[in-house]
């Protein structure tokens, strides 16, 4: 891995870190806490799953769809990609809607049997679509449910704010990310905007942590 994925898994790390300290005197931000954890977690899954089984593997297939453990593999893969940003969807509905996201939870369960079902037709550019159509729709609900909050009555507190900035990486991932082009290698940009989010992100819970503690 480059200097720059390293620094960015260390910072989502001290993020999720910071987010239970948080979450220890303000329960209101544990969904947060969940959603930083589960971010982490899943990528170091997911890529000791694409270094280690998937390019190998897809490298001695030519191409050809994958058959038995790879595609199991590929898609525990496929689901954890997904997983971060329908979590996404499913934080806005929680902290800005004030319900349970079971509805959201359904969606993606729906869409990952779709995308079992569908291979190997789905793959390649239409997988790609796919993946895109679900970053829209994710950001459809949040924003939604940012902007029914934004103008309603209700006070601003921090988990709303880190919230909105969760939901404006996703924006710029779809405006600016590797979305616009292909996918799987286009994350030169992305790595910068992840950059900023974590930077953003330490920086308020850090500074949340130590009033608590004063």
């Amino acid at each position: 891995m480059t200097p720059l994925v390293w620094t960015l898994y260390i910072l989502a790390a001290v993020a999720a870190v910071l987010a239970w300290a948080v979450a220890r005197r303000r329960r209101s931000y544990l969904p947060i806490a969940w959603l930083l954890t589960f971010q982490i977690v899943s990528d170091v899954i997911r890529r000791v799953l694409r270094e280690l089984v998937l390019l190998p593997q897809y490298a001695k297939l030519g191409g050809a769809p994958s058959t038995g453990w790879l595609r199991v593999a590929a898609h525990v893969e496929q689901c954890l990609f997904l997983g971060w940003r329908v979590a996404i969807a499913a934080l806005a509905v929680w902290i800005f809607g004030k319900r349970r996201p079971w509805l959201i939870a359904a969606v993606f369960v729906a869409v990952e049997i779709a995308l079992i079902v569908g291979y190997p037709a789905a793959r390649g550019t239409l997988l790609q679509k796919a993946y895109l159509g679900v970053e829209l729709a994710v950001l459809c609900v949040s924003l939604g449910f940012f902007l029914r909050w934004y103008f309603g009555r209700e006070s601003r507190t921090l988990e709303h704010f880190v919230t909105g900035l969760i939901i404006a990486l996703e924006a710029a991932m779809i405006t600016g990310g590797p979305y616009r082009e292909i996918i799987w290698i286009n994350w030169d940009t992305a790595w910068g905007i992840l950059l900023v989010l974590y930077v953003t992100i330490i920086s308020i819970e850090g500074w949340v942590w130590a009033r608590s503690r004063d």
